[in-house]
């Protein structure tokens, strides 16, 4: 389990990190099957605000986190962005199968606000994050949407390869406000996102309802 802490006496065992380093910490946690004991914990983040939001494993057992992050001083190891860009980042960090040290550790983001909704690791241990960014200078790469549709904020879609270089990653969002909040992989390596848009020209295809409201759901499938 993966989330969030402002406490200096959350339990650790075996951590990457021991303490507390900043106003709150994301953490992650290993429970034993029986749900008695902790396996590993460890905080993880930097001097100012950090929280993890999903957390999957790899098929070899690492667990990979992504959240937001606060921190200028936030972990990094082989990182596709070294450094801390403004207000929150998104980050995804990948730990080894013991939790106690990590395989690579990444900021995900611009100039403004990013959040990652959710994390998934496929069967050739690749991570696919998405959630929502606001800003035009998201790091891209062989993107479906290559400009940020405008608005609040545009979903986004990252897959990150085993040891953290990136894959692709692309803008979903129209001229209003997009989020990402759930995503999923299958055996082929196809990627579903759900989300919310407030957007009536978010992109569609071979879809089976158009935009209703003030916002609507959004499910998409990614080849």
């Amino acid at each position: 389990l993966a989330g969030g802490t402002s406490s200096t006496d959350f339990p650790t065992v075996a951590p990457y990190q021991a303490s507390n380093a900043g106003m709150s910490d994301a953490f992650l946690a290993k429970i034993d099957g029986t749900g008695q004991s902790l396996l590993y914990a460890s905080y993880l983040g930097g001097a100012y605000w950090d929280s993890a939001g999903d957390v999957d494993l790899s098929p070899a057992g690492e667990a990979v986190v992504a959240g937001l992050t606060g921190s200028y001083d936030f972990p990094v190891v082989s990182p596709i962005q070294g450094t801390y860009m403004g207000w929150d980042d998104a980050f995804v960090t990948k730990f080894d199968a013991t939790g106690s040290s990590l395989v690579f550790s990444t900021y995900l983001g611009g100039s403004y606000t990013e959040r990652c909704g959710g994390v998934v690791v496929d069967d050739a241990g690749r991570t696919v994050v998405t959630g929502r960014t606001a800003d035009a200078g998201f790091p891209i790469q062989a993107p479906i949407q290559p400009a940020y549709g405008g608005g609040g904020s545009d979903a986004f879609v990252t897959r990150l390869g085993p040891t953290g270089a990136l894959d692709f990653s692309t803008f979903l969002g129209g001229r209003n406000q997009d989020e990402g909040h759930g995503i999923d992989v299958d055996s082929s390596g196809s990627i579903y996102v759900a989300g919310e848009t407030w957007s009536d020209d978010f992109p569609l295809v071979e879809p089976w309802q158009t935009f209703q409201g003030n916002a609507d759901a959004f499910l998409l499938k990614i080849d």
